[in-house]
């Protein structure tokens, strides 16, 4: 399977769940929503990138650590509609001060057919113009059963998720830094020989130790 890597304000972040991911599609854990992996272009076949929800909608609280000026959020879904999975009807995003409170920040109303057989991934996501955020909570609508044309028809569909990113206005200055600051882009992680997170900042200059323990 072929991966791809994010590093984001959201990467490690702790992550609550209101309803249970199904242990057949368990992608790890909770912590495999913000480990900075991107599913593949499979669900199936022992990819262990996707998480799966059977017959529920999907809910995710993420505490970023710190009051954050967020810019965008993102979540990222499957559709493979022959085999029970689909996008969500929607997605809502909310951001609170104090994990208590919350207010939507905004609603994306997906509209995809079931009707087409291909095997399908995507992000959605909203625009924040530097929004103090530091709990956001994601929401997505599933099915409540496939449709009656479907040759499935009246089962409960899958919700497949990958990954939860968060994007944040840096300064161009930041006056707190002084250590050097390395960029790496999409297409030069996709060409690097590593299969985790860890393995690929275990590869940046600078770093040192093994496994988790790097500085």
């Amino acid at each position: 399977f072929q991966h791809g890597f994010t590093f984001n304000n959201a990467t490690h972040k702790k992550v609550k769940l209101t309803y249970p991911y199904s242990e057949k599609y368990s992608a790890g854990g909770v912590e495999a929503l913000t480990d900075g992996i991107r599913g593949s272009d499979s669900f199936r076949g022992g990819d262990r990138s996707w998480q799966g929800y059977q017959g529920t909608d999907f809910e995710a609280v993420v505490d970023l650590g710190d009051l954050t000026k967020v810019n965008k959020i993102a979540v990222g879904f499957f559709q493979a509609s022959s085999s029970w999975v689909v996008f969500p009807q929607l997605v809502e995003f909310y951001s609170s001060l104090n994990g208590i409170d919350f207010v939507n920040v905004g609603k994306v109303e997906i509209h995809s057919t079931l009707r087409n057989p291909d095997w399908t991934q995507e992000d959605f996501s909203i625009e924040l113009q530097n929004t103090d955020v530091r709990f956001l909570k994601i929401f997505a609508k599933n099915l409540a059963e496939l449709p009656k044309w479907h040759p499935e028809a009246g089962g409960k569909p899958w919700l497949m998720v990958d990954e939860i990113i968060v994007t944040a206005r840096t300064p161009l200055i930041q006056k707190d830094v002084t250590s050097s600051i390395s960029v790496i882009t999409r297409e030069e992680i996709e060409n690097l020989p590593v299969a985790s997170f860890t393995e690929l900042l275990s590869l940046q200059a600078g770093v040192t130790g093994s496994g988790s323990n790097l500085h």
